[in-house]
């Protein structure tokens, strides 16, 4: 049987999930920085824009369901 899913749910899930995900951003920014300069700093300097690009596909389903499948 599937759990209906409701949409004061999907909003709180999303929203503390973007809260969680934006400050583990600025974590992860924090210590790319201070690391050596050097092929490892240019990859791990990827890590925080794949981390904000994760948080957009939450994000942007919430807003698909909220607006209705007329306006997309």
């Amino acid at each position: 049987m599937k759990k209906k899913s409701s949409m004061v749910g999907d909003m709180l899930s999303t929203g503390v999930g973007t809260m969680v995900g934006v400050g583990m951003i600025s974590a992860t920014a924090g210590m790319v920085n201070t690391m050596p300069a050097g092929t490892a700093k240019d990859i791990a300097g990827v890590v925080p824009g794949l981390q904000s690009v994760a948080l957009l596909g939450p994000n942007i389903s919430l807003a698909k369901k909220s607006l209705g499948k007329g306006f997309w």
